[in-house]
């Protein structure tokens, strides 16, 4: 019996959710789209949650996480973040990182619950349904879990 094996990259989930899945440089804008990291009814003010993140990132990276015109890669913030937490050993790091993983939980948590509906030869989902034997496996390097839930 033959196997097939697929690798799909961030681009899948991104395509098939009409660009709502964010790719690397825009996970904060979408996490603030969603009032993940703002305040309820306070679209630009900063949630209590995630000043920390935001002081940390502004140091670091002379960015905030509020402003949606700048480009902030969660994979560089994440990797500077460790390399910090693994010379600097303090427990506020740790607490930094932890907001950050929340903040990429709770955004794809709102994200996955949304209907997506993708017309065409772009759906992935449906080629992979329909596609998928027992014995093919599935790589991804996506965020979120879209492909599980079918």
């Amino acid at each position: 019996m033959s196997k097939t094996v697929f690798i799909l990259g961030a681009g899948a989930s991104h395509s098939h959710s009409n660009k709502e899945f964010p790719l690397v440089n825009d996970i904060f804008k979408v996490a603030k789209k969603l009032s993940v990291t703002t305040r309820i009814n306070s679209r630009n003010t900063l949630s209590l949650d995630y000043e920390c993140v935001e002081k940390y990132i502004n140091k670091k990276f002379s960015k905030s996480i509020l402003d949606s015109r700048q480009k902030l890669n969660i994979e560089d913030i994440l990797t500077n973040l460790e390399i910090d937490i693994e010379k600097i050993r303090t427990n506020k790091l740790q607490i930094i990182r932890n907001q950050i993983i929340e903040m990429i939980f709770n955004t794809f948590s709102i994200l996955t619950n949304k209907s997506f509906y993708n017309k065409g030869n772009n759906d992935y989902f449906s080629f992979y349904n329909n596609k998928l034997k027992a014995n093919d496996t599935v790589i991804t390097y996506n965020w979120d879990l879209l492909l599980d839930n079918i």
